[in-house]
């Protein structure tokens, strides 16, 4: 698609591409993608860290990749990647999050996913020590706010997140585009027969944090397999503090039938999520919903928290469960497993529900904000 305009020099903060990115890391690896296929006129510089160069090739010619390799909340990033921007002419910068230089020499928009870090700001979602901590969540605080008034334009990737951006910032509602995300993973067709059902299984894909609240799926799946003790739990997430800490709770319950994966490429995944009965997103706050939707476009049905944007994404195509109350979530996997019908419905509704998630389109109208500011 061709998009008529000044050609502009765009700079995307990709320090976050690839799957150590998690969430993030889709999105920057997604929107990437869909760009180079979508904007054959503007000009682009990728910024990447060592630890994910060989992760992106550019494959149109507008595109070229530069080094910024230091690390979110450093001085490097607060000093250094300002002059690199400046460095490489840039005219509009775009950050995928909020970690944006506090004097970045240009016009920037940056994509707002959630306000998480203010919502739940716990040290027990961190590894540094309180006085780090303390300081690391002031420093986060002061350039979240300077940065969400000095940007041109924000992209939230919900209507939640973009009510809960007003909510707490006295900013102007035309300033903020809502832009949702799409599933990267092949869509499946339309028909219940090709869901295979074929593992006794539920699957979650994400982080430990706290607000992932998997304490309460471990304690939900322990209630559940005394009457279902052919089931497995598998989740699928890069190992690291969040959870080494939660095998350690695993443990502690003495459940076999918990699996830890680790971390999975696109076409494992893919294999897993068809295999499953459902996908469960537990969390107590989400600004999307990213591995709902990819489930849903693959014919996963969702049992998901009736929490913040997750009832946006999924409308009517998910079984809802508050996410303080355990037993409304094994009442949901109970019922999923002895109701086909149920199941049959979820699959060929969220078929049809996914078509508005789509990585081609959020390229384009992101291409459209870069053309207005």
């Amino acid at each position: 698609m061709k998009f008529k305009s000044n050609v502009k020099k765009i700079g995307i903060d990709a320090r976050f591409l690839g799957v150590t990115g998690k969430g993030l890391g889709r999105y920057a690896e997604q929107l990437i993608k869909n760009l180079e296929s979508q904007d054959s006129i503007n000009e682009y510089i990728v910024f990447l860290t060592k630890n994910n160069w060989d992760s992106y090739a550019p494959k149109n010619k507008n595109f070229k990749k530069v080094l910024a390799d230091f690390r979110w909340y450093s001085w490097q990033e607060q000093i250094i990647f300002p002059y690199i921007i400046l460095k490489h002419n840039i005219s509009l910068m775009h950050f995928l999050h909020f970690n944006v230089p506090l004097f970045c020499p240009t016009k920037f928009i940056m994509t707002v996913h959630d306000l998480i870090l203010h919502r739940y700001p716990t040290r027990r979602a961190s590894t540094l020590g309180p006085i780090k901590w303390i300081f690391k969540n002031i420093f986060y605080r002061i350039i979240f706010f300077v940065a969400i008034h000095r940007t041109k334009k924000i992209i939230a990737v919900s209507k939640f997140t973009k009510k809960d951006i007003l909510s707490e910032f006295k900013l102007s509602s035309e300033k903020i585009v809502v832009i949702y995300e799409g599933s990267a993973l092949k869509c499946g067709t339309a028909s219940y027969q090709d869901k295979l059902f074929s593992e006794k299984s539920f699957l979650y894909v994400g982080n430990a944090y706290p607000h992932k609240n998997l304490k309460l799926l471990i304690d939900a799946f322990c209630i559940f397999s005394k009457d279902f003790p052919d089931y497995q739990l598998l989740l699928v997430g890069q190992s690291d503090y969040f959870y080494e800490r939660l095998k350690a709770y695993v443990a502690r319950k003495g459940i076999m039938s918990i699996v830890f994966l680790g971390a999975l490429n696109d076409d494992e995944l893919e294999k897993k999520y068809r295999m499953v009965m459902a996908v469960i997103l537990p969390s107590f706050y989400e600004g999307f919903g990213l591995v709902g939707v990819e489930a849903l476009s693959l014919g996963v049905p969702v049992i998901s928290a009736n929490s913040t944007a997750l009832p946006e994404i999924f409308g009517q195509h998910a079984l809802y469960f508050d996410p303080n109350q355990v037993n409304e979530l094994v009442d949901k996997m109970q019922l999923l497993c002895q109701n086909q019908s149920l199941r049959r419905s979820l699959v060929e509704g969220g078929f049809k529900h996914i078509g508005k998630y789509d990585w081609e389109k959020n390229a384009q109208k992101t291409i459209m904000v870069y053309n207005q500011v």
